[in-house]
């Protein structure tokens, strides 16, 4: 029977915050420090790919290589572990020979891998031996490679190097909570992948302005394959809410919104007195549960070129109570449309957004 490979710890370094693998658990002398000696009792799985006994131990060894270069290199330990995965990734997919020998003086290994021994240590797990030659130098040469290693070292650098991959297409409120759910999702890249794509949409940023929304997503983060599926699927509803009502406006549902907070009553009235057309006033609290859903969709139909002409403002119950107060606001949200310094329409009171399509709608047609 195939034994999971425990290959992930998540290290609390302050810096680095890195996952880093560690050698799979096996009784002591059962690795043999030769990694072409030693079988073990059964295979070693990484994912999908799964390492016949004979073959375990140089696994392990390229584990333990692993995690002392994380030690050695330092902040230079992700461009270090991009280029073995490249090594690595070009052997395994092609028999081209090219591929099976790397030259020390290559300015990429060079720079990233010469200056750590435990990298080409690394690489000698894989097979990888040294020699010289006249024509080329100091070169390292894999003379028969062992595809289960291969794609097993492969997927472990993959899985490792995931985090740095995905910190750009989080959102950074939810970027602490990165490589635990890496972690957590060990090789199940596919829900990764899925909860990505929802995290880069452009509302996101709206949803979890709310703390309520911010710390339910944390939570689902934490709770590991079942609460990240509980969280796209809650994504994929918000966003499925937002495409229906931006396709009754006729725009793009990933659209970026142009609202206009109001900070201050000066702000307020001076924007209500220039402001020609049609102003649609959103009163919102951070606090406020029906808010979160309606928010999103605000900001949504904003960005609407059908109504490039209307003016979206939101206003923030807590940090400008008296506005609430001057425009007889009793519950959020509200939803308020004024023209000419005065209401026009009848407020939308709750999270109907599609009652406020209907009013954008009936001032669209009227001009």
């Amino acid at each position: 029977m195939a034994r999971a490979l425990p290959l992930l710890l998540l290290l609390a370094e302050a810096e680095a915050r890195l996952l880093v693998p560690t050698p799979p658990r096996v009784s002591p002398g059962a690795v043999n420090p030769d990694p072409k000696a030693g079988p073990n009792d059964a295979p070693l799985c990484v994912g999908d790919a799964c390492v016949p006994p004979p073959l375990a131990p140089r696994l392990a060894h390229f584990c333990r290589a692993l995690s002392a270069l994380h030690a050695e290199s330092g902040g230079a330990f992700g461009e270090t572990a991009g280029l073995l995965l490249k090594y690595c990734a070009n052997v395994a997919s092609s028999d081209d020979p090219r591929f099976r020998r790397i030259k020390k003086s290559n300015r990429a290994f060079a720079r990233r891998l010469a200056p750590f021994a435990s990298a080409v240590d690394c690489l000698r797990a894989l097979g990888f031996e040294e020699q010289h030659t006249e024509a080329e130098g100091e070169v390292l040469v894999l003379a028969s490679a062992e595809a289960a290693v291969l794609s097993a070292a492969v997927a472990t650098l993959t899985q490792l190097l995931l985090p740095a991959t995905l910190a750009d297409r989080w959102p950074a409120p939810l970027r602490p909570e990165l490589n635990r759910t890496c972690a957590s999702l060990a090789f199940k890249h596919d829900l990764l992948d899925e909860l990505t794509a929802e995290l880069e949409q452009r509302h996101i940023g709206a949803l979890l302005r709310h703390d309520e929304n911010l710390a339910r997503a944390r939570t689902q983060l934490s709770m590991g394959t079942d609460g990240v599926r509980q969280l796209c699927d809650q994504l994929q509803a918000v966003r499925a809410n937002m495409s229906a009502a931006a396709a009754h406006a006729g725009m793009p549902a990933s659209a970026e919104g142009r609202v206009v907070a109001v900070a201050s009553m000066e702000q307020w009235y001076d924007l209500l007195m220039d402001t020609k057309g049609l102003v649609v006033a959103y009163f919102g609290a951070t606090w406020c549960a029906a808010c979160k859903q309606a928010e999103p969709i605000f900001v949504g139909l904003s960005a609407s070129e059908r109504y490039r002409d209307v003016t979206f403002v939101q206003v923030d119950a807590d940090a400008t109570p008296a506005l609430v107060g001057d425009n007889h606001v009793e519950a959020f949200p509200t939803i308020k449309f004024y023209r000419n310094a005065g209401e026009e329409y009848l407020p939308v009171v709750g999270a109907n957004m599609e009652e406020v399509e209907q009013t954008l709608e009936a001032y669209v047609t009227s001009q």
